[in-house]
């Protein structure tokens, strides 16, 4: 893949990553809007869980797509395809092989996760939506059983955040 090429792959996934991101935003504050207009208990039951599966798939997504954006920025397909068959795809879907050539590149977990722009998009802003529905949900359901189940959901959420941030 020559340079060009692989500034194009670069940029095209760049622009995907942050379409995907702004559109999980979008649809974030539509529901938290609807959400927070509606006083109906089992209405906003129903929101707040497409919220949270939304918010669950786009961070898988985001996930995904950051990796891909790793394989072309930092130059790894030239450096390690050594017969012509080393894609993106394969980068993305073994992890040995991924753990490997991030050891070898020292791009760290922590690097990933917490450099301050992905970090906040990727991470952060998740949760503080996450926090703002559990607001929500005490102001709806009160202090009472609803709001410790709903609250335990969103705990529960905001774990399976951190892996598939940390873990991807």
């Amino acid at each position: 893949m020559n340079d060009n090429n692989k500034a194009n792959a670069w940029g095209l996934n760049e622009t995907l990553l942050q379409s995907y991101r702004n559109s999980s935003y979008i649809v974030q504050s539509i529901l938290l809007a609807v959400g927070a207009l509606i006083s109906e208990k089992n209405v906003f039951a129903v929101i707040a869980t497409l919220s949270i599966i939304q918010l669950l798939f786009f961070a898988r997504v985001i996930s995904v797509r950051r990796i891909i954006v790793d394989f072309y920025k930092f130059s790894l397909y030239d450096k390690y395809d050594k017969n012509g068959s080393f894609e993106e795809e394969i980068y993305l879907k073994d992890k040995k092989l991924r753990k490997k050539i991030n050891k070898q590149e020292n791009i760290s977990n922590s690097r990933k996760i917490f450099s301050s722009t992905r970090g906040i998009l990727d991470l952060v802003v998740p949760l503080i939506f996450l926090i703002i529905w559990g607001a929500l949900s005490f102001l709806v359901f009160g202090a009472n059983i609803f709001s410790l189940i709903s609250l335990f959901v969103l705990l529960v959420s905001a774990i399976c955040l951190l892996i598939i941030h940390i873990f991807s």
